[in-house]
């Protein structure tokens, strides 16, 4: 898990941006592990013996980005960070398709300007 990102953490737009930053260095810099991951989540056969960790790991992020659009006076908050997550799988997915033609900086841009 991001540790910054807690469940009774109150997140500023630093750590927003930050949390950002995070997932797509990641997806950048650990492609096998990002490979892998979108493997093991598109697999309901290999997923569902990891679901539940899965869950609990994603909770206080998830939890955290909600309290964060809250704070912004986002409408919406829980369907924004579902879309914010959704966004950010497509996102990470087609990269890892094709990098040679996404600019990520761009939409990591995009992403933090939509949720300001």
């Amino acid at each position: 898990m991001y540790t910054p990102l807690k469940e009774n953490t109150a997140l500023v737009k630093e750590t927003f941006i930050d949390f950002i930053e995070h997932i797509f260095n990641e997806s950048e810099t650990n492609i096998p592990f990002s490979k892998l991951y979108f493997i093991v989540f598109s697999q309901l056969k290999i997923l569902n013996p990891f679901q539940e960790y899965m869950i609990e790991t994603a909770t206080p992020m998830i939890t955290a980005i909600i309290h964060y659009f809250d704070s912004q006076n986002l409408p919406n908050p829980e369907i924004g960070a579902q879309f914010l997550f959704s966004t950010i799988d497509g996102v990470c997915i087609n990269y890892l398709v094709n990098n040679k033609q996404h600019s990520l900086e761009q939409i990591k841009q995009k992403i933090v300007n939509n949720h300001e």
